[in-house]
Order: C-alpha cells, then sequence, then structure tokens
C-alpha cells in the first residue's frame, strides 16, 4: 500500500515538474516529500521494489534529494540481498566504474 501511495505522489510530483521545470511549487515539493517517505515506509518494511527505488533516487538525486552515493549503496545492497536483479545489476555497473 505505501510503495502505490508513494509512485501516485512521485506521479504528480514529476507530471507537474516536467510542465513547469523553472518553477518548483509548494504543492511539488509536498508531494515529493509525500513520495519519499511512503517510499521510505515500504522500504523499511522490507519491499524490494522500494528499497531499490530509494537507491535509484539517491544515486540520481532525484525528488527533492541530495545526491548521495553511500545512502543508494545502503538502499540498493538492502534490494539485491532479496534478490532484486535491477538493484544487483546497478551495483556492479558502479564496483565497475570504480574498478
Amino acid at each position: 500500500m505505501s510503495y502505490q501511495r508513494a509512485k501516485y505522489f512521485e506521479h504528480l510530483a514529476l507530471n507537474t515538474f516536467s510542465k513547469y521545470p523553472t518553477a518548483l511549487t509548494e504543492s511539488d515539493e509536498t508531494n515529493q516529500r509525500n513520495a519519499i517517505w511512503y517510499f521510505l515506509n515500504a522500504a523499511l518494511q522490507g519491499y524490494s521494489t522500494a528499497q531499490f527505488k530509494l537507491g535509484m533516487l539517491y544515486l540520481n538525486g532525484q525528488l527533492g534529494l541530495d545526491p548521495n552515493e553511500t545512502k543508494a549503496e545502503m538502499w540498493l545492497n538492502l534490494a539485491a540481498n532479496q534478490g532484486h536483479s535491477e538493484a544487483l545489476d546497478v551495483l556492479n555497473q558502479l564496483q565497475s566504474h570504480y574498478s
């Protein structure tokens, strides 16, 4: 349930921002915060898709989050440890990038 709500708020935030990329409104910021909160809630409950999503949001600095590779890797590792193949692929790409 939390993940679906997160996707809803993410859609609202991204849809409005894509139409008006230079004007981030208070409702856009609220939608971003709500999306992150619901992704976090689902991730903390062990939902690997939400863990992967948070990892990617931190990796790319999206939805108002500053890029943070440490937090990105933490969430991606949690998802990968549950068998999330995309998380494992991203972690392998990050490893090969730094090798």
